[in-house]
């Protein structure tokens, strides 16, 4: 019996990409959802749903605005970015407005006019190509640094 075995040893280097991953969440998920906030645009592109009356009625009296998604203005301001460890970072929503958050994204606002859903959180075509992009060109340079 004849017994062949190969081996295959290869270098990889091992980077790490968090601080990037940090910039790309920070300068580019977080500002696109708070711009879509402010045009009132869901993630997918569609327009969020109107407020209902009640909901104007009482945000008028507050002087809070007619806006979907704004009244105190806590929302808009608590998108964070979290390092996860070495090459993972997570955008979510500080502790104390997940819930808030998650309801208008996944439960729904039950009012006269039905049931609405506000699509402001994920991630949407653009801001895939752009991190893919942008992490493309950081990867292509720290293998060209090695190279030196």
């Amino acid at each position: 019996m004849i017994k062949i075995e190969t081996k295959f040893k290869m270098n990889v280097p091992n980077f790490d990409f968090s601080e990037d991953l940090m910039e790309v969440a920070r300068t580019g998920f977080i500002p696109i959802m708070q711009k879509n906030m402010e045009s009132s645009t869901a993630i997918d592109g569609s327009t969020l749903p109107p407020n209902d009356p009640a909901t104007l009625k009482r945000k008028a009296a507050k002087k809070h605005g007619d806006k979907p998604l704004f009244d105190t203005g806590k929302l808009f301001s608590s998108f964070i970015a979290i390092a996860m460890g070495k090459n993972k970072v997570m955008v979510t929503l500080a502790s104390e407005r997940k819930n808030i958050g998650s309801y208008l994204q996944y439960d729904g606002v039950v009012s006269r006019m039905g049931i609405n859903f506000y699509r402001f959180f994920g991630v949407n075509k653009e801001m895939e190509l752009s991190a893919r992009d942008f992490m493309n060109r950081k990867v292509g340079e720290r293998i060209n640094e090695g190279r030196k």
